[in-house]
């Protein structure tokens, strides 16, 4: 298992999508999963970031690590190396923007049906996307949803008491 150090050319022949803002200095790669990376400098702040981004079912690389404002370019490979050989380790990635919540008493309480917010979070994590589609409101009233499920105390104040 191992991290390779690539040239542009073998990077860009992964097909990502690049926005092209920021020289890109050098690039890597898993022989063991889809990931891939680079360094770049910021030309405005003089400064180092890294990306690192995997291939996802769909056949599209998309973000999933990154450092900004680091000091040198050394620190900043030294930084998607060891970060691009933790995903290497795990064998796969896999983003999770929100998980249940573990049933401590699961056998004590009887199984729930899933009521209509579990379903609405449930649609949420698999596009995410389409939350830019929900009034301010109903963003607020799922992101407390998934509090109360992680035990937080949430109150939703009435649309009247909004400025």
């Amino acid at each position: 298992m191992s991290i390779l150090q690539i040239s542009r050319e073998e990077f860009d022949s992964l097909n990502l999508e690049k926005m092209g803002f920021f020289p890109e200095k050098s690039w890597f790669k898993s022989t063991e999963i889809d990931i891939a990376g680079t360094v770049i400098k910021d030309p405005f702040d003089k400064d180092w970031s890294y990306v690192i981004v995997a291939k996802e079912e769909d056949g599209i690389y998309r973000y999933v690590k990154g450092e900004v404002s680091l000091p040198s370019q050394e620190d900043a490979e030294a930084k998607i190396y060891s970060s691009m050989l933790v995903l290497n380790q795990k064998g796969s990635y896999q983003e999770e923007l929100y998980t249940e919540p573990e049933d401590e008493t699961a056998d004590k309480v009887p199984a729930v049906i899933a009521s209509i917010d579990d379903q609405i979070k449930s649609y949420f994590k698999q596009n995410p996307e389409k939350m830019y589609d929900l009034s301010p409101r109903k963003f607020e009233e799922l992101v407390a949803a998934i509090l109360k499920d992680m035990g937080f105390d949430v109150p939703l104040c009435q649309d009247s008491c909004r400025l």
